[in-house]
């Protein structure tokens, strides 16, 4: 009896791996993608050195309708407390802070949730915050560096 149940978890165990690898692959038509890295502390460059990339950072990544500053309260530096403009969309990027969306074709800005807060990966002139564009038939690559507040020391 003890052989015949070993050889059945073996045979569910094989038909089960095989039943995965036949299943056809989904096609992830993304036209957004792109990875999240965290920097701490000082990540600038030492002469003779290279940038580092920073350490991946899974997060939750937010897209908006085109955003002014106006329009983000409690700005402070790179942070805010709440967006008042229209949410399109956000996902979660993976443990390497891969990503991808599809999104329809235009303008919008992009945001990352970091200690509780909004973080604006950066500034689109003296008005805007993180403008990007998803162009037809093209992918955005959008990679995105979070500077901590530990970095200001």
């Amino acid at each position: 009896m003890e052989n015949c149940l070993k050889y059945m978890l073996k045979a569910s165990l094989f038909f089960s791996i095989i039943a995965c690898a036949v299943l056809p692959k989904p096609q992830l038509n993304y036209n957004l993608i792109g990875q999240v890295f965290e920097h701490k502390y000082n990540s600038m460059p030492q002469p003779g050195s290279t940038s580092k990339k920073g350490s991946p950072l899974a997060t939750t990544i937010y897209i908006y309708a085109p955003t002014k500053l106006q329009q983000l309260e409690n700005l402070n530096g790179a942070f805010c407390s709440r967006i008042n403009s229209t949410l399109i969309t956000s996902f979660v990027s993976d443990s390497l802070g891969y990503y991808g969306s599809k999104l329809n074709i235009g303008k919008y800005s992009v945001f990352v949730k970091y200690d509780n807060t909004y973080y604006i990966p950066y500034f689109s002139g003296a008005e805007w915050a993180s403008l990007f564009e998803v162009k037809e038939s093209e992918k955005t690559e959008l990679n995105i560096n979070v500077y901590s507040l530990t970095n200001n020391q």
